[in-house]
């Protein structure tokens, strides 16, 4: 059926609203219907906009519940300098002979090393004794002072984010005292007692434990492996709310990194069944799979579980799959990897909403060769917001990483520095509480990322170095940042929701016009930025764009059909927006006749609809019924035309019975049976036919079942409509 089921069932027609998006539908064959969700965006990106239907916050306190975000955030959170701790500085070396491992040495392993470092952990080795540090203390010495170890790519002082992995100038010049003396243990006795490392979970018993299918197989040796593995929800009895995540791989060694996603549809359930071994490769998902509602939820050797902020929490709206990225590392024998996931729910609904705000450069050429290539891309804050924690991401070949914000005033604050990035290290970067950053609407988010794609890159993944561009694989690059910001207001947050797709937008306006410098005569992406132009309502630019793919030669548009038709009748639909009824009639037409013998019935339905439309702007009751009649002949599922055909059978029939008034009765009758009475504006049109017909009894019983589901949706706007239309009805009753 080609009614749009995510559309508010009190919206206008979605075909009146944007009949492009339809169009897409029946040229695709599979529609937008993407698994259990239908879309209505092209790009529907968990971190750049909403989820489908926006419904998420509707739980009973939607209004209320976001302007308590404004009063519990932002009177609690400050905006604090990091605490300044001894990072940096000169350290001042003990006398010779003085430092040894267990006074001085072990102290400083046992607290930043042996959480990884251990028996049946990720790290490679143990350094719970002397010997064990003893024997690799030139090796702890070297990544020590380069900064390699303990991994923290940040270089902001101190106290900048939560759970930071940082040696001081003292811990670091102990180590290399140490070594340098000849690594003296000390007294065996003074050794202080290792850390008591928890077994289990380690913020408790989840709510919720998720695994792995199936255990994945892991070879002995060979490059590394980055997996995406599917682990569904079923669909629960009551919504929850997810508070934090916490990871427990059973075998940590063979884990380098893992990421959770969330996915709504079948896309990556879809690539798993497609592959023999469990789960689907990649190092990105290259399905509908995004972090959820922007939680970033990670896990890394050594990092601490994030217990999660009061009052913030995501919908676990099943049923749904969840997908777990790994990058994986072999061990020098066979091994498997099986992961625990707990889910701890809140106790609570959601009191606050942060925003989730993504933004990239897909513009990306670095010829083999360069070394410090720049790639830059900005975002303006148009409200007021509190940065809560910064997530960047790129490749390989990144080196260095800045991420600033420019205020109005002329001052800049630094988000985030990366000298000397690594992508197995990636993390989410959460501020401290109290040290919050606050923005004021008007400051400039800014990042510049470096890239180096010489040969002495160690990182490069290519040897000799080829051109890299944009891509989601390996090989390709990618550059974005992610920030979780909180705004002061409901009204706020949905303000910067726009600006971010309207930002999003502009960044796929410019990637495509890349593309098409290099590639003019490809119609698929002429379309696409056509489509792009219209998404930000430029009408002219996206016909302009439109009519050079229809001016391609005839064999050109013959080879590329699906690109013909999208263009033909997009661009019909155009000036039929714009009232150009003689240019978007001779587009209809052209596009039946593409289409005259075609099997594909649902893409000539949906011409025979637009075309109806269009004689029913022009007032031509008679020619748009007999398009609407021909549509649902050829796709006797299409509601949208049923129902505009009772309209039209409804302009044309007398009060009381008639032969029109019989056949739009027929029609509304039929466009309700489809959407199974659940439909409201469809409910209404029945009503309305009863009501023209005099059919009083009728007409009230049907606009009462149209309050019920009203009601059971909380439309009290529809609800009095609806009442006013059933005391006219007594009205005129009376009258009579």
């Amino acid at each position: 059926m080609l009614t749009p089921r995510n559309a508010s069932k009190w919206e206008t027609s979605p075909f009146r609203k944007n009949l492009r998006i339809f169009f897409t539908i029946t040229v695709s064959f599979s529609g937008l219907t993407v698994g259990r969700v239908k879309y209505l965006q092209v790009e529907s990106e968990w971190g750049c906009g909403s989820l489908p239907d926006m419904e998420w916050m509707n739980f009973r306190h939607k209004s209320l519940a976001l302007l308590t975000c404004s009063v519990l955030v932002w009177a609690g959170c400050g905006s604090g300098e990091p605490e300044q701790q001894e990072t940096a500085g000169v350290y001042e070396p003990l006398p010779p002979g003085t430092v040894n491992f267990s006074d001085h040495i072990a102290p400083v392993i046992f607290e930043n090393c042996a959480e990884c470092h251990r028996p049946g952990q990720a790290a490679p080795f143990s350094l719970l004794t002397y010997e064990d540090v003893r024997k690799r203390s030139q090796q702890i010495m070297e990544v020590t002072q380069s900064g390699y170890m303990p991994p923290w790519l940040p270089d902001q002082p101190a106290g900048t984010f939560l759970n930071e992995r940082i040696l001081t100038a003292t811990e670091k010049g102990l180590i290399k005292q140490w070594h340098e003396d000849g690594a003296p243990e000390g007294d065996p006795d003074d050794v202080p007692p290792l850390p008591d490392f928890p077994e289990g979970w380690q913020m408790g018993e989840p709510d919720m434990v998720l695994r792995l299918k199936e255990p994945f197989p892991i070879p002995a040796e060979g490059n590394d492996i980055y997996r995406n593995f599917v682990i569904p929800v079923e669909e629960m009895p009551e919504l929850k709310f997810v508070r934090t995540v916490d990871f427990r791989p059973l075998n940590p060694r063979v884990v380098h990194h893992m990421v959770l996603l969330a996915d709504l549809t079948t896309s990556s359930r879809d690539l798993d069944a497609g592959d023999e071994l469990p789960g689907f490769p990649g190092i990105m998902s290259l399905t509908q799979a995004r972090l959820p509602f922007g939680q970033f939820h990670g896990w890394t050797p050594g990092k601490e579980p994030y217990p999660g902020t009061q009052g913030i929490s995501w919908p676990l709206q099943t049923p749904i799959d969840l997908v777990l990225q790994a990058h994986m590392q072999t061990t020098g024998k066979p091994e498997e990897l099986q992961v625990e996931i707990g889910l701890y729910f809140a106790g609570e609904e959601p009191v606050y909403r942060p925003y989730p705000l993504v933004f990239r450069n897909k513009v990306i050429d670095i010829p083999p060769g360069e070394s410090a290539h720049h790639i830059k891309a900005s975002f303006q804050l148009p409200v007021d917001a509190q940065v809560l924690s910064v997530y960047p991401h790129a490749h390989y070949l990144a080196r260095d990483m800045e991420a600033t914000a420019h205020l109005a005033d002329g001052t800049s604050l630094t988000l985030l520095s990366i000298p000397e990035w690594d992508f197995d290290w990636q993390d989410e970067y959460r501020y401290p509480g109290d040290r919050t950053v606050m923005l004021p609407a008007g400051t400039v988010i800014e990042f510049d990322y470096t890239y180096d794609n010489s040969a002495e890159n160690p990182q490069n993944p290519s040897n000799p170095p080829v051109r890299v561009q944009y891509g989601q694989n390996a090989t390709d690059e990618m550059a974005e940042l992610m920030l979780q910001l909180l705004t002061r207001s409901p009204e706020d947050l949905m303000t910067l929701d726009q600006y971010a797709q309207y930002n999003a937008l502009l960044t796929e306006i410019q990637t495509t016009q890349w593309k098409l410098e290099s590639s003019p005569d490809d119609l698929s992406l002429r379309n696409l930025l056509a489509t792009y132009y219209m998404d930000i309502n430029d009408l002219d630019r996206a016909g302009q764009q439109f009519d050079l793919v229809l001016s391609a030669p005839a064999e050109r548009l013959e080879a590329n059909f699906e690109e013909n038709i999208y263009a033909t009748v997009t661009a019909a639909q155009i000036h039929f927006q714009k009232a150009e009824f003689d240019q978007a009639e001779e587009l209809f037409s052209r596009a039946a006749s593409l289409y005259s013998d075609s099997t594909n019935t649902t893409a000539r339905a949906q011409i025979e609809f637009y075309r109806a439309e269009l004689d029913s702007e022009k007032q031509q009751t008679d020619e748009a019924i007999a398009h609407y009649r021909k549509a649902v002949e050829l796709e006797p599922e299409f509601a949208d035309s049923w129902n505009a055909m009772a309209w039209m059978y409804l302009d044309r029939a007398p009060a009381g019975e008639s032969e029109d008034g019989d056949l739009a009765l027929q029609a509304a009758t039929k466009a309700v049976e489809l959407t199974e009475r659940q439909y409201g504006p469809y409910l209404l049109t029945l009503g309305r036919v009863h009501e023209k017909l005099q059919q009083w009894d009728q007409a009230i019983a049907i606009y009462r079942e149209t309050i019920n589901l009203a009601r059971e949706l909380g439309e009290e706007q529809q609800i009095q409509r609806i009442q006013e239309l059933i005391a006219n009805i007594d009205l005129m009753r009376n009258q009579q």
